[in-house]
């Protein structure tokens, strides 16, 4: 019996982790055909390079790029790499949020107990994408970044409403969000005007200031410090490699994000070890 329960987990597993990967390559074909004006109801998938029109068992999601080696069948040119990646990482995102759902993501009173989940998958998801888009077009969307503020207040807000918040929590992860807003957006001005160059995108300075909201001042600091730490170590790596050069702009949202992922985590620890040491 004991086997039968360990397969059924692992096909459920595997299910939630497909339902991930389906709705990253839903959200690849709507990003890609956006970005062109192309109609993304009706039109069929097709190969970037030559159009060849893909048939089912091309479109699998994960499987059939690896599959077809990363490439077109009929032309042979690479596929995309974000493709893929954007699949494992959607699938990703929805294998943990079940399994943290199922242990952390519950409050104890209706209607929160489902929405606290809801909330969480959206938010990882819009995270995901911010990722992405500017790792891939070193650009953060401002509706992406609105949805995200409006999203975050509102979820708060009703926390507050119902007891699971306290009011002024909400206020210092709002005032968390403007100082970083207004730090960073003087950092990027004097970037420009001693430098003549940007230090942050806009972008990046709209995406601190959801993550101050979000995260509230002391994981607001771990977050930086993550941020911060990994885009130099990865500058002085593509510095050491020739991949780069000091005036190569490197995409920071992926940073942010993978901070912000990291002091949801840890955030509170982090900011201790910080400010012992």
């Amino acid at each position: 019996m004991i086997w039968v329960e360990i397969i059924c987990y692992a096909l459920l597993v595997g299910m939630i982790f497909f339902l991930g990967a389906c709705w990253g390559s839903f959200l690849n074909v709507l990003l890609y055909r956006q970005k062109r004006k192309e109609d993304w109801i009706w039109k069929r998938s097709c190969c970037e390079k030559c159009g060849y029109k893909l048939e089912w068992y091309d479109n699998i999601p994960l499987f059939s790029w690896f599959l077809l080696q990363g490439k077109c069948r009929k032309c042979g040119q690479k596929i995309d790499i974000i493709h893929p990646i954007m699949e494992a990482m959607m699938g990703c995102l929805f294998l943990w949020w079940w399994v943290m759902g199922s242990w952390f993501f519950r409050l104890t009173q209706q209607p929160l107990v489902m929405l606290q989940p809801a909330f969480w998958l959206v938010t990882g998801v819009c995270l995901v994408l911010i990722f992405l888009i500017d790792l891939r077009n070193k650009i953060i969307p401002n509706m992406i970044n609105a949805f995200l503020a409006c999203w975050i207040l509102g979820y708060h807000l009703l926390l507050c409403a119902a007891g699971a918040m306290r009011w002024v929590d909400l206020g210092g992860g709002l005032l968390t969000g403007m100082g970083a807003g207004v730090v960073f957006f003087g950092v990027h001005l004097l970037g420009r005007r001693i430098y003549k160059k940007e230090a942050f995108g806009l972008g990046d300075v709209k995406l601190m200031m959801v993550m101050g909201l979000l995260l509230g001042y002391r994981k607001m600091v771990a977050a930086l410090f993550v941020a911060f730490a990994l885009g130099s170590l990865v500058g002085v790596i593509l510095l050491l490699t020739q991949k780069s050069d000091r005036k190569t702009a490197i995409p920071f949202g992926p940073f942010l994000v993978v901070g912000t992922l990291v002091a949801l985590i840890c955030g509170e620890a982090l900011f201790r070890f910080l400010f012992v040491f």
